[in-house]
Parts: structure tokens; sequence; C-alpha cells
């Protein structure tokens, strides 16, 4: 899929991935409402391979990529 649709289905709470990201368990979120932080708005945060979360920015290639799936947790 396509990183719009990646965008859509974080807003409903899914976890997403990249096919080609190597790092295990790498995936990427939205802050939900529900979240306990300290933002006023919604962020992208990435988990990485090493189970912290830190905000996330997308490349211009992921944004042009085809190969989004939503990461079973």
């Amino acid at each position: 899929m396509d990183f719009g649709e990646a965008i859509r289905l974080m807003r409903n709470g899914e976890a997403m991935c990249r096919t080609g990201w190597n790092g295990k368990g790498m995936c990427i979120r939205m802050t939900m409402e529900r979240d306990i932080c300290y933002s006023t708005k919604p962020y992208i945060y990435i988990t990485t391979p090493d189970f912290e979360r830190v905000p996330w920015t997308a490349s211009q290639d992921d944004m042009l990529s085809f190969d989004w799936e939503i990461r079973e947790l």
C-alpha cells in the first residue's frame, strides 16, 4: 500500500512498517488522544529495534513507496 493509506490506517490506531526495514520490531504509529504525552497535536513516532520511541519524519523514499504494511503487534 502507499503512504497515504498507511497514514489513514495509523489514524485508526494501526502500527505500520515497510517491507524494506530490516530492524526487527520497527514500526511507526501516530499518537492518539488517549495517549499520555505533552504534545497538543498528533505526531508520528517510530519504535526502534531496542523498543525506544522517538519522533519520526518520513523521507522522500518513504512517502513515495508502495511497500507499506500493517505491523502485527
